[in-house]
């Protein structure tokens, strides 16, 4: 990661962003569990993605819209040290939980880290699409926060809002288009949308 003028980030965040191809693994009727699998040149990844079960077809059809709206970009990279600490609670009825992991690198032998960078979009219910024709018309879970957690050990992230506002972690870290990043870290890193939020996550997760 480099410093931008902005804030802390990525020289081109939205650089080689790819869909990703999202299965369902697991539904026990509380939540629902879909994973994509990652295969680069360096390594093999994961993105699991836990949500609340849909409880009828609308709701399935909103959920596997709102990951095919996702892109990401995935590399290999050194971890950064940190403490092994304890994930904070997770509720899946405000939020969806998006844990990147590493399945095996082709080459050497690590400790290695995670790099993803992610687009996607996170608000409230009433969130309305935006209109105009340079609008980014992101797919939105209403009322969902954004929790991502790091599998091992911990996670260092920076978001970047690229379209509406919204915060990370607390309140006082607020995002908003135009304005400057804002970069958390520990176990887990949750993002808030006010309103309809684009946003720009990259992240090293250990």
């Amino acid at each position: 990661m480099t410093n931008q003028e902005n804030g802390t980030g990525p020289d081109d965040p939205a650089k080689d962003l790819k869909p990703l191809i999202f299965l369902p693994r697991s539904d026990n009727g509380i939540q629902a569990v879909y994973q994509a699998e990652i295969n680069n040149a360096d390594a093999a990844y994961t993105l699991t993605v836990t949500a609340a079960s849909p409880g009828n077809e609308q709701q399935a059809q909103e959920i596997k819209e709102f990951l095919a709206d996702m892109v990401a970009r995935f590399e290999l990279t050194t971890p950064i040290p940190g403490e092994i600490q304890e994930p904070a609670p997770f509720d899946v009825n405000t939020g969806i939980l998006i844990e990147p992991d590493l399945v095996r690198a082709h080459t050497g032998t690590g400790p290695f880290g995670i790099t993803m960078t992610m687009q996607t979009t996170v608000g409230p219910d009433s969130s309305e699409p935006p209109a105009g024709p340079f609008a980014i018309r992101g797919v939105v879970l209403g009322g969902k926060s954004h929790t991502y957690r790091a599998r091992h050990r911990s996670a260092t992230a920076t978001v970047r809002a690229l379209q509406g506002n919204g915060w990370i972690s607390s309140p006082n870290k607020n995002i908003y288009a135009g304005g400057a990043s804002q970069s958390d870290s520990g176990r887990t890193v949750t993002v808030h949308g006010y309103n309809r939020c684009v946003y720009n996550l990259v992240g090293n997760f250990y």
